[in-house]
């Protein structure tokens, strides 16, 4: 019999604690200083895709993947 991951939604304080944690990165106020790197694999088509994107929206790809991580993250939304 497998063993059960003692972060499954079984487990009603793992569960909260996910919840809890979630929330706490829904409203934490991020600096915008920019102290890291975050490297990415794509395929050539789809990236020049985005980089065209963001040319004719203005922006740079980069402050577009920073927007778009900081909407990801407020807007997340647990189903359950």
């Amino acid at each position: 019999m497998p063993k059960k991951n003692e972060d499954s939604t079984d487990n009603p304080w793992a569960f909260s604690s996910r919840v809890s944690k979630i929330s706490e990165l829904k409203s934490k106020n991020y600096p915008s200083t920019l102290d890291d790197r975050l490297v990415v694999r794509s395929n050539s088509e789809l990236k020049e895709a985005f980089e065209e994107l963001c040319k004719v929206s203005g922006h740079k790809p980069s402050s577009a993947i920073r927007l778009m991580m900081l909407k990801s993250i407020r807007d997340w939304n647990l189903t359950v």
